[in-house]
């Protein structure tokens, strides 16, 4: 979870990969904003294959605001931040 200290331009970079040992037929996650979704992104193969999202973007929070990935099917890989990772900091 990001926490936004003060309201503000926020920019976020996000990368998720998710695991191959099943097949993932419909992939998706979610960018929650407060428990809510604000960006949903799927892909589909059909085979045991690795799924990989990027985002980034520029949203305006207010203090406190949440940010968060639902990962709705699938467990996120990665042993280390060469696979998945999330960040987010303040503009202005």
């Amino acid at each position: 979870y990001f926490t936004a200290p003060v309201a503000g331009i926020y920019s976020f970079n996000i990368s998720v990969m998710c695991n191959n040992s099943t097949t993932q037929n419909n992939a998706h996650y979610a960018i929650m904003l407060n428990g809510g979704e604000l960006q949903h992104s799927y892909s589909s193969s059909g085979g045991g294959v690795h799924h990989k999202w990027n985002w980034n973007g520029h949203i305006q929070l207010n203090a406190n605001d949440t940010i968060n990935i639902n990962t709705r099917n699938f467990i996120m890989y990665g042993a280390d931040i060469k696979y998945s990772w999330f960040s987010g900091h303040l503009l202005g």
